[in-house]
């Protein structure tokens, strides 16, 4: 029996995403994935279409404050990160193929040539990048002195009173 659209969508989110490899609390509901970056902020994650209905050649993600909404929106498209997947031996697609999940006559899957592991190592630190925008540092950073704060220290320094050494065996005194 075939498998239904939102469940291999949702395999291949698994594929990326894992189970709180990227952001903590993953739950996969309905072909989209959701989690946590931190306390306030919430990600979306899900394959979709760019153009061409049911045919899903872009991942989606949203970064959400729980209480404010969407921070911001994000597509990537698996063929600007993939490039054309060869599909070795097929006369009709020489060049390779844009990668995309197609549904078709009840069934759902990449059409003509799927990802490796290398591919999806790739999208994934894609995402990776993108979503470490929004990570709070604070929490991985001690935190820096202000510049005026350290200009100030610079002053104090400089206007300390240096000690004295002997003239025969720099010695401070």
């Amino acid at each position: 029996m075939p498998m239904s659209t939102n469940n291999f969508l949702e395999n291949e989110l698994r594929k990326i995403f894992g189970n709180d490899d990227m952001f903590s609390n993953t739950k996969y509901i309905s072909g989209v994935c959701y989690g946590e970056l931190d306390s306030d902020l919430k990600i979306k994650c899900q394959i979709d279409d760019s153009g061409v209905s049911r045919n899903y050649d872009v991942l989606r993600i949203t970064v959400i404050n729980r209480k404010d909404g969407v921070v911001d929106k994000h597509a990537i498209q698996f063929f600007d990160v993939w490039g054309r997947l060869p599909v070795p031996g097929n006369p009709n697609f020489k060049e390779g193929v844009a990668p995309h999940i197609w549904a078709y006559d009840g069934k759902t899957e990449w059409y003509a040539a799927a990802p490796k592991e290398r591919h999806y190592a790739i999208l994934k630190e894609n995402v990776k990048n993108y979503l470490d925008i929004f990570r709070d540092k604070s929490i991985e950073l001690e935190p820096k002195p202000s510049i005026k704060k350290q200009l100030s220290d610079n002053k104090n320094i400089s206007t300390q009173k240096k000690p004295a050494k002997s003239k025969n065996n720099d010695l401070e005194v």
